[in-house]
């Protein structure tokens, strides 16, 4: 039989174990590569909804990323992937009809494959997406241009 002493204390272990295992699995999910990879992808998205509602409340499309933190809604977008690199923002043109943000992936270089292979996010399109081609032609020629 279990005193009232030895539960409280077969308790107490059992919650220190499974904050133990919760703390392990928190830290190493962090450095997950696939994780990143979801991590970025919800970055974009997030600029993508933000553009969106941008030219909801102005009746414009941003003129880039800077225009867009710059109303303090989205202030607190993380212009920044997963792996710490600066997600491209092209802006809406009507030609394309759509605006495009791009995250190069982990190696922070156009194209590539798996982890390595550019994410986008287009907005103002009403549902046209660019082809993928027009996409990664768009990534190549962006490699140089920082986020702003």
């Amino acid at each position: 039989m279990l005193t009232k002493r030895r539960a409280t204390l077969l308790l107490l272990t059992l919650v220190i174990g499974a904050l133990g295992v919760w703390s392990i699995a928190t830290r190493s999910g962090n450095d997950d590569p696939g994780l990143k990879a979801s991590r970025s992808m919800a970055s974009v998205e997030r600029i993508v909804v933000a553009s969106e509602q941008y030219f909801v409340a102005h009746g414009k499309w941003p003129s880039g990323l800077a225009s867009l933190l710059a109303d303090e809604r989205w202030s607190g977008l993380s212009t920044n992937d997963a792996w710490g690199h600066p997600i491209k923002y092209v802006p809406y043109d009507p030609a394309r009809k759509c605006g495009v943000v791009i995250t190069l992936g982990a190696d922070n270089k156009p194209g590539g494959e798996g982890l390595d292979a550019d994410g986008f996010g287009c907005f103002g399109g009403n549902g046209h997406i660019p082809p993928m081609a027009e996409l990664h032609r768009l990534s190549s020629s962006l490699s140089g241009l920082t986020n702003q």
